[in-house]
């Protein structure tokens, strides 16, 4: 009878170790390659005509779990969630108050929860619909995992987070979630995010063209060749929708050092290099040079998480912002200086318009 209790001690966390592996399997997160997004409010009664110039904000919300005075374990740090409910609603309101500042046409929202243990299960897009109810606003998972294991003495738990796009105008069709190429080898994909971008479209009356807004949030924690990937199918899909005649913006976390910036850009850091084996840089040329980025460049957009947030200390640099196909004129960037106390990104602002017919023509002609 004690051997078997003891054989039967021995071998239960084998047991319980199959059977989560199971339930992960079950509960595993399979999206379609293209699928319809989800409309969480929809605009009643008149609509705004979509009209030019426009002003958007792009801000990684970090769930509302990662502001000044938090870390988190994968970048060097220990945390896996938010301190507590009461650090999560300071840091929304935090949100709710820098975006009330200013008019947007259009907000991109990344890292929004709606149902993580990591942010007390705040429904997050609810939250963002209800402050903008006048607002159409669709959503599209980036990940979800009915239980992530890491850190072990202090898992993250369950997931349920993705992009938030919010807009004064009418989409003139559905809100669609693309898909990203690549994944993580198994078992690791099981509670892994499911990249995807997050594309509205709306109709132009003044030009009879189509505009395409891409919400995106790229890869960080990969070798490298997820990112690799999913650079290569945005580039395509950025150009494939130009040629077809469209207006494109693409606005999000790129997870990528943008152009005009290096490690070096915003001083120095006490971060440690290994702490730093998500930055990298976006590779030269990716695409054609009449493509204009758009972004502040006196502030960062982001900074490390091995500690809470100090000047001086973490290491910062720019890789959230926005592109523009040829048409689209930048007339101002900037990113907005919060001293990362709501979010570990900080908001990066544009103003847009179309390119004029004779600034066209002066190109050309400059060119010849």
């Amino acid at each position: 009878m004690i051997k078997r209790i003891i054989l039967l001690i021995s071998i239960l966390p084998v047991i319980m170790f199959v059977l989560f592996l199971l339930t992960a399997v079950t509960n595993e997160y399979k999206p379609e390659a293209v699928e319809n997004a989800i409309l969480v409010n929809e605009i009643s009664g008149e609509t705004v005509a979509f009209t030019p110039p426009l002003r958007l904000v792009s801000w990684n919300i970090g769930y509302g779990g990662l502001g000044e005075e938090a870390d988190f374990f994968m970048d060097g740090g220990v945390d896996s969630k938010a301190e507590s409910p009461e650090i999560v609603r300071k840091n929304l309101e935090g949100i709710k108050r820098v975006l009330s500042r200013n008019y947007y046409h259009l907000i991109l929202l990344q890292e929004v929860d709606r149902n993580s243990a990591r942010s007390f299960y705040t429904d997050q897009a609810k939250y963002f619909s209800e402050i903008y109810d006048q607002l159409e606003s669709w959503y599209a998972t980036n990940y979800r995992t009915f239980f992530v294991p890491v850190p072990v003495f202090d898992p993250m738990g369950s997931v349920e987070s993705g992009l938030m796009t919010l807009s004064v105008f009418k989409s003139s069709k559905e809100g669609v979630r693309y898909q990203l190429p690549g994944s993580f080898s198994w078992p690791n994909r099981l509670f892994n995010l499911k990249r995807a971008l997050l594309v509205n479209r709306f109709y132009d009356e003044k030009n009879g063209k189509e505009w395409v807004i891409v919400n995106l949030h790229l890869s960080a924690y990969d070798d490298g060749s997820l990112r690799e990937q999913e650079l290569e199918f945005v580039r395509e899909f950025l150009l494939n929708e130009y040629e077809s005649g469209n207006m494109v913006v693409a606005g999000g976390d790129w997870n990528h050092i943008l152009p005009g910036f290096n490690k070096g850009s915003f001083g120095d850091y006490t971060t440690k290099e290994k702490d730093l084996f998500w930055v990298k840089q976006l590779p030269e040329n990716w695409m054609p040079e009449d493509w204009t980025w758009a972004y502040g460049k006196d502030f960062a957009t982001v900074r490390s998480n091995e500690e809470p947030y100090t000047p001086g200390r973490n290491f910062t640099t720019v890789i959230d912002g926005f592109l523009l196909s040829p048409g689209i004129k930048l007339i101002k960037g900037e990113t907005v200086q919060t001293e990362f106390k709501y979010s570990d990104h900080q908001p990066v602002i544009i103003e847009i318009d179309y390119e004029k017919e004779e600034e066209i023509e002066e190109e050309i002609e400059e060119e010849i």
